[in-house]
């Protein structure tokens, strides 16, 4: 803009309360020529401080020099064509602010500098006016929810145990975290998600902070084929035909390595980098894992690992509904979730404050031993649009070709928490059970249900469904000097056609694997 076409900008605002109330927000006075800019910060400050806009004739009084003029009618289309002008006006001075600013830092060669330049330029190509008004209630709503309908607002994962409970899939702008302790498969359930989606035709997109390109590359061969990781070697033609066929649906599965700690902003650059290559945004974006992120800006000197993480899982969420993607991510578990049965949101590592922006929070518990057995079991912390919060599902797992897949075997009956023996004390003395979230009382269970003191390790009890009800005899009461106090009591005695019990424990998991027996009638 030249210095008449700035005058006439400033009287715009002050005659027309619809351009100011618009572009305000945009407006700095820095943008403007140095006789403007007075007039400008006095417009802003007035605003501020009383919520409306100085009269010209206010304005004249303070700046007599300047001669604004107030303009009675200004039509519609010019509302909107001064609205644009001062858009684009806005949008160019900041961008010529961030390079200049940014000359001396990049001279200065400093690497620490990258990331402020960074910053100030994506600031720069982010000023826009805020065009979406909102949505109005009573404005159609049966048109809103039957296009709703046809949008599928849920994208199916392709695993029941996942879809089921949040309402048919995950969702477009929405953040999914997934934890597990180290090892528990945080990064082959995002593989495996994300591989089900690029074989539906899904553009996906896996940012890995961790493992090398090549690593996932194999990983996901594994996956997608069938073939076990380890013979990848001698079925390479078969596994490349197979990878072959499952692009067939237009999908993509882009595996990207970018450095420990990079940020949010560091992937929405190489995001303007995947639309200028491919002239297209991904559906899917991965990031493994959210712990290795660094808040945009980097780490200050004061700011807490709470802070930290309420910032990453904030600032990734953003990329996320700037996007239109579905977001996933993980986070390691902490100390006590080890042995933890039953989890709660306290069992995410680093600040529990990167929980309360996702949308969804799904734990995933496998142990030693469940994973020689091909056991997963899956917990729902945190569900923004759905009730499954609480619930938990089951879920098989090849260790062979890495595969996760709804469970077509026995059902789970139930997890219960084995008490140690300074639990079994205190109940003895105090009559308090032991109870853990989504588990069941142990007065629930009969006495074969309890093996011998394994230090607060779990139990999980499989059982064969049986055709008939079983018939149940007189209850007489229980013998076992070693049982704990809550099992003293008169319990029925029930028929069951087989009981298979495995123990979750860390240690001699094969020996203590599986446990096979028959109860008489």
């Amino acid at each position: 803009m030249n210095s008449n076409e700035q005058k006439l900008t400033i009287e715009t605002l002050l005659s027309s309360k619809d351009v100011f109330s618009r572009c305000i927000g945009i407006i700095k006075p820095e943008y403007f020529d140095p006789e403007y800019r007075p007039s400008v910060q006095y417009i802003a400050e007035y605003f501020h401080k009383y919520h409306n806009i100085p009269s010209s004739k206010a304005l004249n009084a303070k700046f007599p020099e300047m001669e604004y003029e107030y303009r009675e009618h200004i039509p519609v289309s010019e509302e909107q064509s001064s609205c644009d002008d001062i858009e684009l006006f806005c949008k160019q001075q900041a961008l010529y602010s961030a390079i200049e600013e940014s000359i001396p830092k990049a001279l200065s060669k400093d690497t620490k500098s990258f990331e402020s330049i960074l910053q100030s330029i994506q600031a720069a190509l982010e000023v826009s006016l805020e065009r979406d008004v909102g949505v109005e209630m009573f404005d159609d709503p049966e048109e809103r929810m039957r296009r709703l309908v046809d949008a599928q607002i849920y994208e199916p994962t392709g695993i029941s145990g996942i879809d089921e409970p949040l309402g048919g899939g995950l969702a477009r702008r929405q953040f999914t975290l997934f934890s597990a302790n180290s090892g528990g498969g945080k990064s082959i359930m995002m593989a495996n998600i994300g591989a089900n989606y690029a074989k539906r035709g899904y553009r996906v997109l896996l940012l890995s902070l961790e493992l090398s390109e090549d690593m996932i590359f194999l990983r996901n061969t594994a996956i997608m084929s069938g073939v076990k990781a380890m013979d990848w070697k001698d079925n390479i033609p078969n596994i490349a035909q197979k990878l072959k066929e499952q692009s067939t649906n237009g999908g993509s599965f882009l595996i990207k390595r970018i450095p420990n700690g990079s940020s949010a902003n560091d992937i929405r650059a190489y995001l303007k980098h995947y639309e200028l290559t491919f002239k297209a945004k991904p559906d899917v974006i991965i990031v493994d894992y959210l712990d290795l992120l660094s808040p945009n800006g980097g780490v200050g000197k004061s700011m807490g690992v709470s802070e930290q993480d309420k910032l990453k899982s904030e600032q990734l969420a953003e990329v996320a509904y700037v996007y239109n993607a579905i977001m996933i991510s993980a986070s390691q578990q902490n100390r006590e979730a080890i042995r933890m049965a039953s989890p709660d949101q306290g069992v995410i590592a680093g600040g529990i404050t990167k929980v309360n922006t996702v949308d969804n929070y799904i734990s995933i518990y496998m142990d030693p031993a469940m994973r020689v057995q091909g056991d997963m079991i899956i917990y729902f912390l945190k569900t923004r649009s759905s009730s499954a919060v609480g619930s938990s599902k089951q879920l098989k797992f090849n260790a062979d070709n890495l595969q996760i897949t709804d469970t077509g075997h026995l059902p789970i009956r139930d997890i219960m928490a084995i008490p140690s023996k300074k639990n079994k004390l205190k109940m003895a003395v105090t009559g308090e059970e032991l109870g853990l979230p989504g588990s069941i009382s142990a007065d629930d269970h009969t006495s074969d249900d309890t093996m011998e003191d394994n230090d607060g390790q779990a139990i999980l009890s499989y059982s064969n469904p049986s055709p008939k009800t079983p018939e149940t005899t007189p209850a007489i009461p229980h013998q076992d000097a070693d049982s704990p106090p809550w099992e003293t009591e008169e319990k029925p005695v029930k028929t069951v056609s087989k009981t298979i019990k495995k123990k979750l424990s860390n240690s001699n998991p094969l020996e203590e694997l599986m446990q096979s027996f028959a109860h008489a009638n």
